[in-house]
């Protein structure tokens, strides 16, 4: 993790410090207008309130360049990441999905993370992504069957690796089968013939039983007649 200090003028002596403790932290001399304090591993004694001052030359620093206080807590574990797919999750064979993987926006001071995309059923990360961004980006290219199954991801301080999230809640991918999607098309047609067949059945019983009758009554007229 590292603490920013940055001043309005360049060549100045930074130091940053914590409330309780009498000395500095870290003294950084710089030629420029802001200093990076870096805390390699971070651990639960690392909690508390930090602020910074910067010197001019060998003056005493005034308290007009004293920086605002910040309240740094440390926990066991970083907060859940959201894992979302950017298109449908049933896709097609030879298709690519992208994943995008995104924790909290809490950040007060940029710093890197890592970013892995896990699977279920799989000992390893499928993919890892740095960047210093809330989110990461992992494309899965012409997916197959063996692609399906559900994914999560989590997150980790660069600098400190062991200081890592919970995984994401699952997401559940599946690869639609051609073979799958040629049977229901076919099924889709027999069902409409056989739908097709059933009216034409209806339609063409419906006109033999009308004939019938109106032969009947013709020939009950005829007889009439004769009488």
């Amino acid at each position: 993790m590292t603490l920013w200090c940055q001043s309005a003028s360049c060549g100045t002596r930074f130091t940053l410090h914590k409330d309780g403790e009498d000395k500095p932290v870290q003294t950084i001399d710089s030629l420029q207008d802001k200093a990076g304090f870096l805390i390699p591993h971070v651990t639960h004694e690392h909690a508390g309130t930090y602020y910074c001052l910067h010197h001019r030359g060998e003056d005493l620093p005034t308290l007009a360049l004293y920086s605002d206080h910040l309240e740094l807590s440390v926990s066991d574990s970083l907060p859940k990441p959201t894992l979302s797919a950017e298109t449908d999750l049933m896709i097609a064979p030879r298709s690519n999905l992208s994943l995008k993987c995104k924790k909290p926006d809490s950040d007060h001071i940029p710093q890197r993370w890592t970013y892995l995309l896990l699977k279920e059923g799989n000992s390893q990360p499928l993919q890892k992504h740095t960047t210093t961004g809330s989110w990461a980006k992992f494309n899965l290219l012409s997916v197959t069957d063996q692609d399906s199954g559900n994914y999560r991801c989590k997150y980790f301080e660069f600098q400190n690796p062991q200081r890592e999230s919970e995984a994401s809640s699952a997401l559940e991918i599946r690869v639609k089968d051609s073979g799958s999607r040629s049977v229901s098309i076919a099924l889709s047609c027999v069902i409409i013939l056989s739908l097709f067949l059933l009216a034409f059945y209806h339609r063409s019983y419906i006109g033999t039983v009308m004939t019938k009758q109106r032969l009947t009554h013709q020939h009950q007229g005829l007889k009439t007649m004769k009488q």
